[in-house]
Order: C-alpha cells, then sequence, then structure tokens
C-alpha cells in the first residue's frame, strides 16, 4: 500500500533528523484516500514529531492529539507513546506539571506492559525536568535509574544520559566529573555525538551548543538553522 511506503520512508527519515523531508512524506500519506485509521494516526504521530523538532508546537500537539484519538480505538501502546510525546511538548515549554500528567500515566502504562524502552526514555524527560529546575542532583538520580533500567543494552540513550549528566556537572561547576563523563559521552556517541548535541534539548542556549562544538572540534554556524 503506497500510504504504508509513504509513512516507513518518513520515519526512516526521521531517524535521521531529516524533519522537513519527513513532514512531506507523512502529508503525502494523508492524502492518500481511503487509507486504514491505523495508518492515519501514524501519520498524525510522525506530524507530530516532526512539527516539534521543525519548531511548531501548536502544530505538533494538534498532531499528537489527533494521533490518540485514532489509537485509542486501534493501538494502546501506540496511544500512550503519544501521551508521552504530549507531556515532552509541555515540558519543552516548561509546564511541569502538565507534563508531569502524561509521564505519570505513560510510566504506570510502561511498567504494567513491561515496556522497558519506553520507561528508560520517560527517565531521560524526568532528568530534564530536573535540570530545567535547577535540580541538578535530582537529574542526576533520574540519569542513573534510566542507566540502571537500560543495563547497557543501548549505547546512544545511555550516551544521552551521559551528556545530561555532563550538563549537570558543567552546571555544578565540577570540572573533574565534567570531563570524566565528556570522555563516557565520546566513547558512548561516537559519530552520532554531534546529532545529539543538535536533538537533545530545544531549550540549549546557543552559548552551550557553542561550548559543546568546541569541545568537539566544529565551529558553530554563525546562523544557526533551527531544526
Amino acid at each position: 500500500m503506497l500510504a504504508r511506503i509513504k509513512i516507513s520512508l518518513g520515519s526512516a527519515l526521521v531517524k535521521i533528523m531529516h524533519h522537513k523531508e519527513a513532514y512531506v512524506k507523512y502529508r503525502e500519506a494523508l492524502e492518500i484516500r481511503e487509507i486504514p485509521k491505523i495508518l492515519i494516526a501514524r501519520a498524525h504521530q510522525g506530524l507530530g514529531i516532526c512539527c516539534r523538532y521543525l519548531k511548531n508546537w501548536s502544530n505538533a500537539q494538534n498532531h499528537f492529539r489527533l494521533a490518540a484519538e485514532l489509537f485509542s480505538e486501534t493501538d494502546c501502546d501506540r496511544y500512550m507513546q503519544v501521551q508521552h510525546a504530549l507531556g515532552v511538548l509541555w515540558l519543552d515549554v516548561f509546564n511541569f506539571d502538565q507534563a508531569n500528567e502524561y509521564f505519570t500515566k505513560a510510566r504506570d502504562y510502561y511498567r504494567r506492559k513491561k515496556m522497558a524502552l519506553s520507561e528508560v526514555e520517560l527517565y531521560e524527560e524526568y532528568a530534564r525536568a530536573e535540570f530545567y529546575k535547577q535540580h541538578y542532583e535530582e537529574s542526576n538520580e533520574c540519569c542513573n535509574r534510566g542507566l540502571q533500567l537500560l543495563d547497557g543494552l543501548n549505547a546512544p540513550l545511555a550516551g544521552r544520559f551521559y551528556l545530561w549528566r555532563y550538563r549537570n556537572y558543567n552546571a555544578m561547576h565540577d570540572k573533574t566529573r565534567e570531563e570524566e563523563i565528556w570522555l563516557v559521552v565520546k566513547s558512548l556517541l561516537g559519530s552520532q555525538l554531534k546529532m545529539v548535541i543538535d536533538t537533545l534539548d530545544p531549550n540549549m542556549p546557543p552559548e552551550t551548543r557553542q561550548a559543546l562544538y568546541a569541545k568537539m572540534g566544529y565551529q558553530y554556524p554563525l546562523a544557526q538553522v533551527h531544526l
């Protein structure tokens, strides 16, 4: 089915952070007539992801809500992952209470269904929330919990936790721990490091990104293009 192919192409483009191109594929899928509800839901889910990275918060929220409505009838796991995504959006705009409502609902479901990787991803958002609140020790505790659940099974995701830990120690001016953690970050992320820096935190200050680029040996672009 053509719609399924378009959605698969969109998903592949999202994985390599080509969100503008992915957005086009998801829109093309929705333009095909008489496609199943599950595919319509997946297209809206994909569009929500793209809109978030393209800095279009309200459209991201609308697409996720449409996806949630459709997934509630067809796929409970995806429905809860969209609830998780809605929490991420609220965290992006520092609405901690609203984000936590969605996160709690998702966490309870993940634990019941033993969806360990999804729960690990949720702990990154908990770490991000504590970082925003300047609760750096609590953020590190969330990172440690995520790493425990991960148990060495996913190096890129582990690298994200260590990058949050790096930012925590940087904020606490603990240069020794900061440099130790940076070595772990580079080891775990390797060639993916720049992409992770670019997508880790939509609220990362330009000077922080510039400092991270400098540690990698990259020149920070004069005109920053938002994802």
